[in-house]
């Protein structure tokens, strides 16, 4: 028992010393535990607070592609954003965000919605501005048409003197009856060529805008119109990013519908202003159509899936029908035919242009056309003033011309025909003449040299018989 009790004794010291021996390393255990759940509560906190600082760094691209402009990149960083957030635990500033997504993404439609309004602005005030410099263009390469097609003709011209002089030569060596009729054919076609001209250096079909017309002009258009619109400063990019943001944004639909109702009444702006001439009062106006027209054929164009197929033809039409009224009043009021002829060939550069976009234009060609009459009555009138005129001032001294040669000289001399193919149908002419004459005087000859045979044989003549 006494052994029993000693070992209990012992045991009871040996517990008491292990707990004061190991007081201090349960101590120290626990402090490192709690250090440790420091730690990990230091590198959570670390974690999600760079996980905040990548939201809130995104959000400010989001504010910085807003400010810059560019609202399809600024859509896109928010649904980043967007995915950013789902990952993260529910903390306050992650609701606080979450609940601004919404408002963000409104914000970033009205300011591309804003941008695209002060572009619409810009082009309604550039328009007369792109209108000029597509019909200028349109008039150097019609310029540069006629010059190459004055090139050909001095050619032809220069090859039929020369047939109309190998032809005189013929004539001249006994060519005849057949001479003679190849020279009549040749100063036909020219006369016929002269007639074919209206009388202001155009052909009488050039306000016609007929389908050859068209499509040297449609291919002579189909340049890059960049530099038109970089000349004034237009840039397509903030419709493009609207469209793009309302595409995203699922409200496509509406946008379209704002678009064109937008351009419908711009469209109504257009109208020509008071002025004491066509050019001053109409050139103006039909410098914004054209140009109006020719943006909304290059949004067609360029962006896919956005403006219906009928959008821009359905525009068109509305505003021809004004413009048809217009022009037919300006028309008929006209009472000048150098003003009236400088007025057509401004509106069939007009028509031109216009055509070159694939826009139609037959309502307004059929306006040209119906004023032919009205034109022709103008340049008749001009004619018997210019005419009464010169008969005025004339002293009516004779000029005597002796032959067809000495005619078709002063012919020439004054400017009135080509010398060459003149002088050359002359001597045909003449040639056919001393033919002609030959040989009714060589007949009569004849005649006469067989009536004395026949007077010499029979001698005198018998006297008639009446029953």
């Amino acid at each position: 028992r006494v052994d029993t009790l000693a070992l209990r004794d012992s045991v009871v010291d040996l517990n008491k010393k292990v707990q004061r021996s190991g007081r201090h390393v349960v101590a120290k255990s626990n402090e490192v535990l709690a250090r440790r759940q420091a730690l990990l509560n230091i590198r959570t906190a670390l974690e999600h607070v760079r996980n905040s600082q990548h939201a809130w760094t995104l959000v400010d691209q989001v504010n910085g592609a807003i400010a810059d402009g560019e609202f399809f990149r600024a859509l896109k960083t928010l649904a980043t954003l967007v995915d950013v957030l789902e990952r993260q635990p529910p903390y306050e500033w992650r609701a606080y965000l979450a609940e601004r997504i919404p408002v963000l993404r409104e914000h970033i439609r009205e300011r591309a919605l804003a941008a695209l309004n002060d572009w619409l602005e810009l082009i309604r005030r550039h328009a007369e501005a792109i209108g000029k410099g597509a019909m200028e263009r349109t008039s150097a390469r019609v310029q540069r048409a006629e010059q190459l097609a004055a090139k050909a003709s001095a050619a032809k011209k220069a090859k039929g003197a020369a047939g109309a002089a190998a032809t005189a030569a013929a004539i001249s060596a006994g060519g005849g009856a057949a001479g003679s009729s190849a020279a009549t054919t040749t100063t036909t076609s020219a006369a016929t060529t002269a007639v074919a001209d209206d009388g202001d250096g155009t052909a009488a079909g050039a306000i016609d805008t007929d389908e050859s017309a068209a499509a040297a002009a449609e291919a002579a258009m189909a340049v890059d119109d960049a530099t038109l619109f970089s000349n004034v400063g237009i840039d397509f990019t903030p419709l493009y990013e609207c469209v793009a943001v309302h595409r995203a944004l699922g409200r496509l639909p509406q946008f379209i519908s704002y678009y064109i109702d937008t351009r419908r009444k711009q469209a109504a702006l257009i109208k020509p202003r008071d002025g004491e001439s066509f050019f001053d009062a109409f050139s103006p106006y039909l410098f914004k159509l054209v140009g109006f027209f020719i943006v909304e054929v290059t949004v067609r164009e360029t962006t896919e899936n956005f403006l219906p197929p009928t959008a821009v033809p359905q525009l068109w039409l509305a505003t021809v029908a004004k413009v048809k009224v217009v022009l037919q009043e300006q028309l008929q009021i006209c009472r000048e035919a150098h003003t009236f002829r400088n007025i057509k060939k401004f509106l069939t550069f007009t028509l031109l242009t216009l055509k070159a976009y694939s826009l139609d234009v037959r309502v307004l060609s059929d306006v040209l056309q119906d004023t032919r009459v009205h034109y022709k009555e103008l340049a008749k009138a001009s004619a018997c003033e210019g005419f009464d005129h010169i008969m005025t001032q004339e002293v009516y001294t004779p000029l005597v011309v002796r032959s067809s040669d000495e005619y078709a000289h002063t012919i020439a001399a004054h400017g009135l025909a080509d010398s060459a193919a003149l002088v050359a149908a002359a001597s045909a002419a003449n040639g056919a003449a001393a033919a002609a004459t030959a040989a009714r005087r060589a007949a009569a000859q004849a005649e006469q040299h067989a009536t004395h045979t026949s007077a010499a044989a029979g001698g005198a003549s018998p006297r008639p018989v009446f029953c």
